[in-house]
């Protein structure tokens, strides 16, 4: 018998430490049919056509930002280029490498998940996180790579969180430098993890510091974040939407860090010295090395200045062409339903069956109304965007209560669920200033898992619920979020229209018919005229470039962003300047203002030959 009870007892402990990795497996599996069959749909022609071209150019040779106005920091360019030099360039290509790098996500998000579920419980929330994200907008941008690198920085801080070591902090700081070297708003995962450092407290394997914390260091935090508070309320413009989603869930959090930092550090022993050497340290050498050896790179290719311009003052330029205002601050409205049931106890009593029903019914009600009604389908879609918000709230609090914890140790579900909030609220300013609904889906998912980890740590919510609440979010997403049309995504549930294959060389996507008709005429054309013939197209028209495969002979991918294209003078004497003799004019450019009609008297009296396609104007000679 007792041989029988031990022998049983070995089964389940191999089943146990089985179950994980086989509960891995069934969620890579789900997450990889999901996003392959949707991998090849949906798609902005010129974003394709900008990552292409880029790619396509530093692959020849040319240096970003020195050679050429790179839209980006660089980083995604040379990963495209080194897939195009096996593969041979193609947009189906650069998705190739976003579906590999969404595997690997994934994994990291499941992982973060089991920290506070059993695997079953971390696999649901692991998928539910996926199918709000890629699969609906699957164009290999940078804001994708930014959100992969913020998870892998966000698993690092929990397991410093549980293991004390430094060289984690190390790897979440390297998180951060490679989520910069995609895109500019890499950054806004630094003040998510910085956050997250300021509120932590000791972690249970590290001894305490002999000294006590000096009362300058916790006014001299809550003085950094004052300030840090203030500068975003003026960045974001201090609207009345900027400041309820930009600006107000970092304050809260910010705000209760800064009372930790005055009024319990010297209850946790964290000194400057600490602080300093243990933290911020760490931290910031794992930052800065990616982003020193690609510094370095520049200054030895001689486009340090270029790539500085490009990387830190042009994207501004693009504030009064590319921006949208967040939601309307009455829509907020719409969210608070979710937001009252995340919020009421429901784990024990009478109390916990009304809330689970009330839920069940509402959340059914939403999902079924929402295929056809917009109002319904926008409280499922801003109850997701709410969530932000009880996140920020939720994290304030724990760092409040952690504040006036009198033991020099913390705990560390508490700690990891308070670093995810920090990183989630971080990472949702990826929105300013374009603040469109696919946005929201580059930092939603680290705002679910969030929730997640607040849920399991407050320990208010039944099991029950949080299985309610977790099949809403994964049915709303199957079936109102990933089927649903990119261009009507947060407003209303259209189911996509895009099943026409593009059938060009580097095509392969699946659009609009429309738009395939348009470029399947269109690039043959371009092609042939353009065998002996210099090509320019715009305005805004990098696709042009790409699928035709014709060199750009200027620096623009996009003419907005270029001011020796404003006015039709210059524009012709610069086409006379490239020796262009080959114009492709996109009538509605999606940005640069669309071309007038001097500007198109004056090409036809440089060009004597003209042909007219949909969409476009072809001039030659």
């Amino acid at each position: 018998m007792v041989r029988d009870a031990a022998q049983l007892t070995l089964a389940q402990r191999l089943e146990r430490s089985a179950s994980p990795r086989v509960i891995l497996l069934l969620v890579l599996l789900c997450g990889a049919t999901l996003l392959g069959s949707e991998l090849l749909q949906g798609w902005f022609a010129y974003d394709e056509g900008a990552l292409g071209q880029s790619a396509e150019r530093a692959l020849r040779g040319e240096i970003p930002h020195r050679d050429f106005d790179e839209i980006y920091t660089g980083l995604l360019t040379y990963l495209n280029a080194a897939v195009f030099a096996v593969t041979g360039a193609g947009m189906v290509a650069m998705r190739i490498v976003l579906f590999g790098a969404s595997m690997a996500w994934l994994w990291a998000t499941y992982r973060i998940a089991l920290r506070f579920a059993p695997a079953a419980g971390a696999g649901v929330v692991a998928l539910i996180a996926f199918v709000w994200a890629v699969p609906n907008y699957t164009a290999p941008m940078p804001s994708w790579y930014i959100l992969f690198a913020a998870t892998f920085g966000a698993l690092a801080l929990v397991r410093w969180h549980e293991t004390g070591r430094d060289s984690w902090l190390v790897l979440a700081g390297v998180a951060g430098g490679i989520a910069f070297l995609f895109k500019l708003s890499g950054i806004f995962y630094f003040l998510g993890a910085g956050l997250a450092l300021l509120a932590a407290g000791m972690p249970a394997s590290r001894a305490l510091d002999a000294d006590t914390a000096s009362p300058l260091v916790g006014w001299g935090i809550a003085a950094a974040l004052v300030a840090m508070i203030t500068v975003l309320a003026l960045v974001a413009g201090a609207g009345d939407r900027e400041l309820l989603r930009h600006v107000l869930p970092t304050a809260v959090l910010a705000t209760a860090i800064a009372v930790f930092a005055v009024r319990g550090l010297d209850r946790h022993r964290l000194t400057g010295r600490t602080l300093l050497r243990h933290r911020l340290l760490p931290f910031a050498i794992g930052g800065l090395l990616p982003i020193a050896v690609f510094f370095a790179f520049y200054a030895a290719v001689g486009g340090l200045h270029e790539m500085l311009e490009g990387v830190f003052v042009t994207p501004f330029r693009r504030l009064s062409f590319a921006a949208l205002r967040p939601p309307a601050v009455a829509s907020l409205v719409f969210a608070l339903p979710l937001l009252i049931f995340l919020w009421v106890p429901s784990d024990r009593g009478v109390r916990k069956w009304v809330v689970i029903t009330l839920a069940a019914l509402s959340f059914a009600a939403v999902f079924f109304i929402s295929a056809h009604d917009s109002r319904l389908y926008q409280v499922g879609w801003l109850s997701a965007w709410g969530l932000l918000f009880f996140v920020a709230i939720d994290g304030a609090r724990q760092v409040l209560v952690k504040s006036a914890a009198r033991n020099g140790t913390s705990d560390t579900g508490r700690d990891a669920s308070i670093s995810l909030a920090c990183v989630a609220v971080g990472l949702s300013l990826i929105e300013y200033p374009y603040a469109a609904p696919i946005y929201t889906l580059y930092a939603l998912p680290l705002a679910m898992l969030a929730t997640f980890a607040a849920l399991r740590v407050r320990s208010r919510a039944s099991v029950s619920f949080q299985l309610v609440l977790g099949g809403f979010f994964l049915t709303f997403g199957l079936f109102r979020i990933v089927p649903g049309t990119v261009s009507t995504l947060g407003h209303l549930y259209t189911p996509s229209q895009e099943i026409a294959r593009l059938e060009l060389e580097r095509g392969g996507l699946r659009i609009d018919p429309y738009a395939a008709v348009v470029y399947e005429r269109l690039i043959p054309v371009v092609k042939e005229l353009g065998v002996d013939r210099r090509l320019w197209a715009g305005p805004d028209a990098p696709e042009v470039y790409f699928l035709s495969d014709l060199p750009n002979h200027t620096r623009s991918l996009f003419d907005f962003l270029d001011v020796e294209s404003t006015n039709s003078v210059s524009f012709i004497d610069r086409l006379d300047s490239l020796n262009i003799s080959l114009v492709v004019l996109k009538l509605q450019p999606p940005f640069s203002a669309a071309p007038t009609d001097d500007m198109r008297a004056a090409l036809q009296e440089r060009f004597p030959n003209v042909q007219a396609m949909p969409g476009f104007v072809l001039f030659w000679r």
